[in-house]
């Protein structure tokens, strides 16, 4: 697998779900994780 290390993921709908499972396993990989989401919390 190519490595992501220090790549940079937008991530929309990341606060929960889905989004935020995958905005956690990318930034376990070594990703720059920008999350975006429509609620604040």
């Amino acid at each position: 697998m190519k490595s992501i290390d220090g790549e940079i993921a937008l991530v929309t709908g990341g606060g929960g779900g889905l989004g935020r499972l995958l905005s956690l396993r990318l930034a376990n990989l070594g990703a720059i994780v920008i999350v975006w989401d429509i609620n604040k919390s």
